[in-house]
Order: structure tokens, then C-alpha cells, then sequence
């Protein structure tokens, strides 16, 4: 959460000149309301269903894409299974103090941002599943340019 998924897969679509797909995006236009919105009325539970299916569609499509995924969506072993079955999946690894700095920015479009403990405990709960990811890009003090350039390196070394 708010570590440059969605601006980080953009620019790597246009580098790979591929189609880019944001899961929030797509589940805020099929439902006609934002993400916290959802959390709010309906409940965690109804968004990751909704989280669930919008990969399981991504992922039929046919030919290759950049697929940005909420957060918490690597985290259902499910959803990690088709990640992992159908493309090679980054972990874009930032610091938590430079996740938090961007607390202001974020809180609005993030349900699951709250008090620093309780996001550092989630933070922390996440960061053992994100390993399991088939790349790990530790972004650290990088900018977006550093941080596409390692990507772009990083995928060239996978992909041979």
C-alpha cells in the first residue's frame, strides 16, 4: 500500500509499451464507487471478493499486460496463486517511514491506512507474503527513474 504500484506499472507499460490495469480502478468503475467507499458500506470482505475476481479476469485476458494490484491483494493465497501461474510478480519494496511520510497524501484512498502502530503491525504482517514474490525491487532512497531502470534490470535478468 503506497509504495508506487500504480505510477511504477504505468511507466513500465509504456516502456514495455504493454496494457497497463490498476485492480482499484477496475473495481471502482464496475461498482460506480471508491474503494473506501466500498470498505465502508459493504466491508472488507465484499471489496477482496470483488479484488478476486477483477485478477481472476485480468488474468484471463489473452497477450501480455502490467497488472497493478491493491496491497492486500498478493496476500490471499488464491489470488497469489493466479499471480504467480500467469506472470512474474514484483515486490516493490519501500521503507516503511517513507510510506508513512506519505500518510497525508494516501489516508484518503486507503481504508487500511489508520494510526501509525496499526499500519506498521499490517506493514509487517505483509512484508513475509510479499517475499514470496518472484522479484523484489527495494526501492530505498530511489526515484522513479532509478527505481524503473532496477525494475527493467531486474526483469531482463528473469526473463534471460
Amino acid at each position: 500500500m503506497g509504495t508506487g504500484k500504480t505510477t511504477l506499472g504505468r511507466l513500465l507499460a509504456e516502456r514495455l509499451v504493454w496494457p497497463f490495469e490498476d485492480l482499484d480502478t477496475t473495481i471502482e468503475r464496475a461498482e460506480g464507487s471508491r474503494i473506501l467507499r466500498i470498505f465502508l458500506e459493504k466491508g472488507e470482505a465484499h471489496f477482496r471478493e470483488l479484488e478476486r475476481r477483477a485478477l481472476a479476469a485480468a488474468a484471463a485476458q489473452p497477450g501480455r499486460a502490467i497488472i497493478a494490484g491493491g496491497g492486500g491483494t498478493f496476500c490471499a493465497p488464491e489470488n497469489r496463486a493466479v499471480m504467480q501461474r500467469t506472470g512474474i510478480t514484483v515486490w516493490i519494496d519501500q521503507p516503511f517511514e517513507r510510506i508513512w511520510s506519505r500518510r497525508e497524501e494516501l489516508s484518503a484512498l486507503r481504508p487500511l491506512l489508520r494510526g501509525e502502530q496499526d499500519f506498521r503491525a499490517l506493514y509487517d504482517e505483509r512484508a513475509p507474503l510479499y517475499g514470496l514474490a518472484t522479484l523484489h525491487l527495494a526501492v530505498g532512497d530511489r526515484g522513479l527513474p532509478e527505481a524503473l531502470q532496477e525494475l527493467m534490470r531486474l526483469l531482463a535478468g528473469w526473463c534471460g
